[in-house]
């Protein structure tokens, strides 16, 4: 059921990939108890190997006039491995994959085109194995919690598709399964027809 649905889903997925968002440019130095949720991740990568960390005490009061106020603090650096993985904006860890359509339902119609409510399962494929590896990164990044879920287990999803008129192709105007990563193309809608062909 849904076959061009389904197709018109992956390639709306091959631009909006589950990923961990990196405001960070190495190295970077962060208190060592600090609840930042970028210090707990980068302590995880470091366990990992994909960084490295050096400690030291520092002063973080930068006002002369003021008493020292003295913190450990964890600098981290890039080592070759982590040059791959975590040196970049975003760290992506896979594609979301339709496993099944359940349920197609009729949405609105009017002169400018239809739509449709699409329900679906999905999964995630080609997790890199440091996803697989890395621990006590849920609570701070919850959305990663929720997609590795999607991994061992396939989960719930719904979007609304867009046919304008005069067209045969649908577009994804509506989803549920929150994308971390969105590609540079993505102000183009990325659609298939009926035969499979991308517009």
């Amino acid at each position: 059921m849904g076959e061009d649905f389904l197709a018109t889903l992956d390639s709306y997925w091959r631009l909006h990939r589950p990923c961990l968002k990196n405001n960070s440019n190495f190295p970077v130095t962060l208190y060592s108890q600090s609840p930042n949720k970028y210090r707990v991740l980068f302590d995880e990568f470091e366990k990992l190997g994909y960084l490295s960390v050096n400690k030291k005490y520092m002063d973080v009061n930068h006002n002369p006039k003021r008493p020292e106020k003295i913190l450990l603090m964890n600098n981290y650096r890039l080592t070759k491995a982590g040059k791959n993985v975590v040196d970049r904006k975003y760290i992506c860890y896979g594609y979301f994959s339709v496993k099944e359509i359940t349920k197609i339902t009729q949405g609105v119609i009017n002169d400018q085109g239809e739509m449709k409510i699409i329900d679906f399962l999905y999964s995630i494929k080609d997790i890199p194995q440091w996803a697989l590896s890395i621990r006590n990164i849920d609570e701070p990044f919850p959305l990663f919690k929720k997609n590795m879920t999607a991994y061992k287990q396939s989960a719930k999803g719904r979007a609304v598709v867009l046919r304008l008129k005069n067209s045969d192709s649908w577009m994804v105007v509506k989803n549920t399964v929150k994308a971390s990563y969105v590609g540079k193309h993505e102000v183009k809608a990325v659609t298939l027809d009926k035969s499979g062909n991308r517009h």
